[in-house]
């Protein structure tokens, strides 16, 4: 009822046991834990490490041995308890190899479908890298295209800016020249009213003095003829200095005319320089807005063209986005199918490899039935050695019995006894050859079987 304990040593210094508990340890050195294996369903009867202490062997009393890594302390595969007889281990190689044909087109054909997976995959990873470089280097393409635009835009605003100032520029001037010319118009006009309304009070003045002139001549006449009428005198000299005084007038009027007639043709005169000016300024103002117009007739298709482009390196960038994933799912298509491809053909080069170790196999095991017969017929000449000289001895001493005895009827006795060993040995004799023939034949035979 006491706690019962296995352990086993590396050459390390690590230990591995197994108790009751149903739980497989392993120890470090300085006795702390380092793995602790999945607990059993049964106790165990015998742990031990493998010569390299990177494997722990664990043996359950129902006889079932598992094989443990250290590093991991995962199961790695399990021992026959029993192994297999070498009649069986023959018969069952010899199974393997007629069955190894069959594996081959087997493993051949999923070579086949693997090497035409991988061919697709291939495919598919190329054309879709193939319409991802095109995508991206249609976006590129645009993109470069779009600076280009964006340079050539740059320098047409700067060509627009400086235009736009001399148009400007043009604008003030014909404004300048335009309210010139409206300003001396406006003058000339007024100049012109002024005149005009000076002759008309010239053309009335002249007309008036017409009536003070026969008034006049009326008067003085009634006057000659009536000297000694002072009162008629007197309304002939003052009907005298009334048409003196407006013929003074008159004689100012026309002056002022004649001052404003002059000054009219000096602003007639004049008008013919803003008049150039305001030509000059609208010819240039014409010339800056055709070099306008086609500067904006020459921008507008490149900003047209510009903005046009927007769209479709959204739209590219956009399907070079969507070609992403799909070139990552491809390539890891094509890693997997390259990897199914490799490794069906080394498990096909592993199969084939098969027909080389189960030939060896066989020869070695056949090689082990000879030598196990060459063992028992061995065993078997030396059994039959040993009797034969077990008999020799008996003989011998038997013999040497019979010539020391006297009584004759101990004599009969012992020369029929001494008679029966002399009749076994002679007929044991050639079994003994026979076998220790047989047993060195076989030796050979397992020794030839060794050197195939």
């Amino acid at each position: 009822g006491g706690r019962r304990i296995i352990k086993k040593w590396t050459k390390n210094g690590h230990l591995v046991s197994s108790g009751r508990d149903l739980k497989v340890k392993i120890w470090k050195p300085d006795f702390s834990l380092l793995k602790e294996l999945p607990t059993s369903k049964k106790m165990m009867t015998q742990v031990a490490f493998s010569h390299d202490g990177k494997r722990v062997f664990a043996a359950s009393w129902s006889g079932h041995i598992s094989v443990w890594d250290v590093a991991t302390a995962k199961q790695i595969g399990t021992l026959a308890s029993n192994p297999p007889t070498i009649a069986a281990r023959i018969k069952w190689i010899q199974y393997e190899i007629t069955t190894l044909p069959g594996q081959v087109a087997a493993s051949e054909k999923v070579v086949q479908a693997a090497a035409v997976n991988q061919v697709a995959a291939k495919a598919a990873l190329t054309k879709v890298e193939t319409d991802h470089r095109n995508a991206d280097a249609k976006y590129k393409q645009l993109v470069a295209e779009r600076t280009k635009l964006d340079g050539q835009l740059k320098v047409l605003y700067a060509e627009g800016d400086a235009l736009g100032k001399q148009r400007e520029q043009k604008q003030t001037e014909l404004t300048k020249a335009r309210d010139m010319l409206n300003r001396h118009n406006a003058a000339l006009a007024s100049e012109r009213k002024e005149h005009q309304q000076v002759e008309n009070e010239v053309k009335k003045m002249t007309e008036h003095e017409k009536s003070l002139v026969a008034n006049e001549d009326k008067v003085r006449i009634a006057a000659e003829a009536n000297p000694e009428d002072v009162q008629l005198k007197e309304i002939a000299t003052k009907a005298k200095a009334d048409l003196d005084a407006h013929r003074h007038q008159l004689g100012l009027k026309r002056n002022l005319s004649q001052q404003k007639s002059t000054a009219l043709a000096q602003l007639t005169n004049q008008q013919k320089g803003p008049g150039n000016q305001l030509a000059a300024a609208n010819k240039a103002w014409t010339g800056i807005n055709g070099k306008w117009a086609a500067y904006l007739a020459k921008r507008k298709p490149l900003q047209d063209k510009r903005n046009g482009m927007n769209k479709p390196i959204v739209d590219t960038q956009n399907l070079v986005k969507s070609i992403d994933p799909k070139v990552k799912a491809a390539r890891e298509g094509f890693t997997k199918a390259e990897a199914a491809h490799k490794k069906a053909a080394t498990d096909l080069d592993q199969i084939k490899k098969q027909k080389g170790y189960r030939v060896s196999g066989l020869k070695h095991w056949q090689a082990a039935a000879i030598n196990t017969e060459a063992i028992h017929l061995a065993k078997e000449a030396a059994d039959f050695t040993a009797k034969q000289n077990g008999n020799m001895d008996a003989f011998t001493a038997l013999a040497a019995e019979i010539q020391q005895l006297k009584d004759p009827t101990k004599l009969a006795e012992k020369s029929r006894e001494l008679r029966k060993l002399r009749q076994a040995i002679d007929q044991s004799a050639p079994a003994v050859l026979s076998k220790s023939r047989n047993a060195l034949d076989k030796k050979s035979a397992y020794l030839e079987a060794l050197a195939r």
